[in-house]
């Protein structure tokens, strides 16, 4: 098996209790990136708090509209302040990959969830390239996401997302654990948007393709 605890992606753990039982945790608990959204969240729910504050402490009483807007206004930005914070603070994915099953628990401040993947039901693991959008600054290199393929009993193929920041770098990383341990093959795919992004952002693979 190859050294993967050697170039572990960032924010990413390994811990391996024997060689058929292996923990992966992705979890934002230092770097700039931590600090920047616990400070966007921050800012987001105190700026939620002043707009209340200054819709409501003029005189008169709110129409049905301006209720509306504060609900909608407020509610959003302290909703979106709550899910930066507890992003960096308390959100988790865990991911246990043993003989026969990976387990994965995900946990956030709006509650967690389980799932269980039989092993042998693995059928691919996509490596899933998206070019920058328009709302990515200018030398955005896009996302990478890893995604995992398996037969379903009674309810056909399904798929899985990976947690994790969306880099090159980090998907291969995964796909390359997760082949390895399911013993299952490894695509890499392109989504929309290829047309319309700028070649110069793309990676070389998809700027070959698009020819």
């Amino acid at each position: 098996m190859p050294n993967l605890d050697a170039s572990l992606p960032e924010f990413w753990s390994l811990t391996v209790d024997d060689p058929n039982r292996q923990r992966l945790r992705f979890a934002i608990r230092s770097g700039a990136a931590r600090w920047t959204l616990l400070a966007l969240g921050v800012a987001l729910m105190l700026g939620g708090l002043w707009f209340a504050y200054w819709l409501t402490r003029g005189e008169g009483e709110l129409t049905v509209a301006g209720w509306i807007l504060l609900g909608l206004v407020t509610g959003g930005a302290l909703l979106a302040g709550v899910y930066c914070c507890g992003r960096v603070l308390w959100a988790r994915s865990d991911y246990l990959l043993d003989d026969t099953h990976l387990c994965v628990r995900e946990v956030s401040v709006f509650g967690s969830r389980r799932r269980e993947i039989k092993r042998a039901d693995l059928t691919l693991i996509e490596q899933i390239y998206t070019p920058p959008g328009e709302s990515d600054p200018k030398g955005a290199e896009g996302h990478w996401l890893t995604i995992l393929s398996w037969n379903a009993l009674g309810s056909g193929q399904r798929h899985m997302a990976l947690d994790g920041m969306k880099t090159e770098r980090e998907c291969q990383w995964l796909s390359g654990l997760l082949a390895h341990w399911a013993q299952a093959p490894v695509k890499r795919a392109f989504s929309g948007g290829l047309e319309e992004a700028d070649p110069a952002e793309l990676p070389a693979e998809s700027n070959a393709k698009r020819r």
